[in-house]
Order: C-alpha cells, then structure tokens, then sequence
C-alpha cells in the first residue's frame, strides 16, 4: 500500500507537522529524507530495510558510497543527501556547544573530541586551548596523517599556547581504528612533550598569584619558588610550596601588591609614581584605523563580569552622536567575537576588528581616544599605556581589581552594582578631556 493510502495521521510528513519531528521514529524520519521508496516498498519500507542492515541510524549516514550504493533504492544522490544531513547536524550541533564551552572533566573534553573528530577517517591530531576557567579559547589543528599515524612537532605546539596566551592545553588525536587504547608512540610522545616544556632552567619561578593552581604550575619548572606568605596569598595553602616567601598587605589593589612583592624580591625601592614605560613594537603595526576612533573591550574570563550588550549599544551609539567617531571592539575566541557582533549590528561606526595578537591589540589601544572596558587583562594594558580609560566593574571590586585611578582613568561600579551608559560616557568624556599627552 502507498503512504498516500494510509491514515492521514499515520504518514510520516503529516506526522512531523501535527506532532513535531521527535515524534517520529527513525525510520519516518529517513522516509522523509529520502521521499520515495522502491518497487514493492514504500519509503518507510525501504527505510526499515535499510536500518535493519546497517543496524543503526548513524552507521547508515556514516556509509561511503560505494557501501551505499550496493544496497537496493541507494545510489549517489543518496549519500549525497546523508552526507549533507550529517554535516549540518554536526555545525548546528557545534555552533551549540561553542557558546561558553567549559572542559572542566575528561567526560566533556571527549564528548567535545567525539563531536569534532569522530568523523574522521585518517588520524588528526588537535590542540584544545583553555583559559584559567577551562574555557575553551580555541581549537588547532595540529596535523593530517594517514589512517594509523600522523606527526606532531613539539616546538610548534608550544609555540601555539605561548601565542594564544592558553594557561592550559589539551593535546589529542583520534583513532579511525575505534581503539581507545594509546600507543606506545602516543606515550612516548606525550613523555617529549612533557620534558620540552620542563626543559628551561631557572634561578627561580616568582608565583604572584598566590594560588594553589598557580603554585601547582609553578612546580612543574622545578626550579625555586618565591610567592606571598600564608598571610598575604589569595589562598594561604599555596605558600606551602615556596621556597621563600614575602609578606605584602592584603586589601589593596592587584597592581600595587604584585609591585610591591617584585621590589621585594629584586631589592629595589618601589617609586612613588607609576610610569610603566611600554612602547609598541613595529610588529603590532595596524593598517587602515579610522580615526578618531575609541575601543570597547567588552569581552572578559566570566560572564558574571559582563556589561549588559544593550548598554554597550547605547554608550556606542552615544560616542558617535556626540564625538563623530568609529569605536572597535576586539575579540579573542568565536563567543567574544560573536557578542562583539551582537553589539555592533546596525551600527555602521561599529567595527568588528579581525582576530589579533598582543602586540596589536597593544597598538590598536595606544592609538584610541579613549578606552571603556569591563575587568579584563586589556584594560589594564591601557592603563599601563597611560590611556584614557574607564573600567567597569560588575561584579568584582575595583578597590582590589580596577585600573590605577588618575585624572585619566577612573572605575565604575562594584559587585551586583552596573553603571549606565550615560554615567560610563560622561566620565570617559572628563578622562579624554584631562589628557594632557
């Protein structure tokens, strides 16, 4: 019997539309995609024969074409068709998980593996690299081999961290072969990779953090540790693992203990004022800036410590009103980059800057009117550039966090407490105007 013949609320299309697509098996589901069926069989026939020889819905999409092609109904236009369903699912499935992915287990680490390698056919070996919070700053191919090897250069993997400023990194690769066993190559590797990064001798490791996943860190140089004493660390057990250890005051900000604590350990009189002296090398050089131009640095390690996007929207849109400027928002990872977006949509004097490094970032900074960020490393590199700059806090206190405060550089908010817009404006506006270089 066709499908047209049966009960309306029995046929597969009429099904998905009364009562949505998980209400379908996966046979109604492929009948659909595949819209025919075969002489003697209907699709939903031809779809249950189907799934009865492959054994499941995923090895069936994963078949190549000459496997497919064998079977009766099946030919190229077919696997064309599973091939595109396949790698849709997979992007919507990935742009899903790249909002604020957080690999903080080895379960989540290989559901993330599984989701991006899984499909592979030769070995690809990858590099996932993390922030402080585990959250993913980005993932890098690191190469191609053949179906049982491929080939890894130490050097360029610790280069990659070092570049990508990643305080952790995660090396993997997968097995086309479906064993979860490494080899003994694989553990030989991963013993390289470990003696390169402890290669480098030191005098000492100087932890100011004062934190036991610092401390942690700091050990695997085997060298001396110097840090904060038991007191004066943010958390006091770290200071077990120092050699020597300096008593600095707590309830100050970040920037002045950590200057503090260098005077102490390098045996010098810390100077009444603060000029730090940075200079922009050639390489950080951006071409084609619009000036006048300000930078929005809206992107930060929490969400917690966000700026609501709609602020930003009207703080920009205010800054072009009144000072007819271009105002850029740099980015670090495909979420920042995405909320840069987010922000900038229909406004022309908006711009999305490509992805950069450091130094550029340094550059695109030093060359700005002015500066308004959230608690962020970049922020504080504006200070030090002796910018113009307006730091908004969230939920974090800037007594401890917030930039040095200057006629030029003022803090804005606290915990639970957000300025507005017009506030973040108005006092941007007095720092620009109190610049004298």
């Amino acid at each position: 019997m066709s499908i047209k013949q049966w009960p309306e609320g029995e046929r597969p299309r009429e099904k998905l539309l009364a009562r949505g697509a998980g209400a379908l098996s996966d046979a109604e589901l492929l009948a659909i995609l595949l819209r025919v069926g075969t002489r003697g069989m209907s699709a939903v026939d031809l779809a249950r024969y189907l799934l009865n020889e492959f054994g499941s819905l995923g090895k069936l999409m994963s078949a190549d074409a000459k496997t497919l092609s064998a079977y009766k109904g099946m030919g190229l236009a077919s696997f064309t068709q599973f091939a595109v369903v396949k790698e849709i699912g997979r992007r919507i499935l990935g742009e899903d998980l790249q909002e604020n992915i957080t690999l903080s287990s080895p379960k989540a680490v290989a559901d993330y593996l599984r989701l991006h390698l899984g499909h592979e056919k030769i070995e690809v070996s990858t590099a996932l690299l993390l922030n402080r919070q585990n959250r993913l700053i980005a993932m890098r191919e690191l190469s191609r081999g053949t179906v049982a090897e491929n080939t890894v250069y130490i050097r360029e993997i610790v280069k990659l961290a070092l570049d990508e400023y990643a305080d952790s990194l995660i090396i993997a690769h997968n097995h086309p072969g479906g064993s979860a066993t490494p080899s003994q190559s694989d553990i030989a590797f991963t013993g390289r990779l470990k003696q390169a990064l402890r290669q480098e001798a030191f005098d000492f490791v100087l932890d100011s953090q004062g934190l036991i996943k610092s401390a942690c860190f700091a050990k695997m140089a085997k060298s001396p540790i110097y840090g904060l004493d038991k007191h004066s660390a943010r958390e006091g057990l770290a200071a077990l693992a120092y050699a020597k250890t300096y008593a600095v005051p707590k309830g100050k900000n970040a920037v002045w203990r950590n200057r503090e604590l260098f005077a102490q350990v390098f045996g010098y009189a810390m100077p009444e004022t603060q000029v730090f002296g940075l200079t922009i090398p050639e390489a950080g050089r951006l071409k084609n800036l619009e000036q006048p131009y300000y930078a929005a640095l809206h992107a930060t390690s929490r969400d917690s410590k966000l700026w609501p996007v709609e602020n930003w929207r009207a703080l920009l849109q205010k800054l072009n009103e009144e000072q007819q400027c271009n105002v850029y928002l740099p980015w670090g990872n495909e979420t920042e980059k995405t909320r840069a977006e987010q922000i900038a949509d229909g406004l022309p004097f908006a711009i999305v800057c490509n992805k950069m490094n450091l130094l550029q970032a340094a550059y695109l900074l030093k060359h700005a009117v002015g500066i308004v960020g959230v608690d962020t490393g970049l922020l504080h590199l504006a200070n030090a550039l002796e910018k113009p700059v307006v730091g908004i806090y969230t939920d974090t206190d800037p007594i401890k966090t917030g930039v040095q405060v200057s006629p030029i550089a003022k803090n804005l908010g606290n915990i639970g407490q957000i300025p507005s817009a017009d506030l973040v404006y108005q006092t941007l506006m007095d720092c620009v105007a109190a610049d004298k270089g």
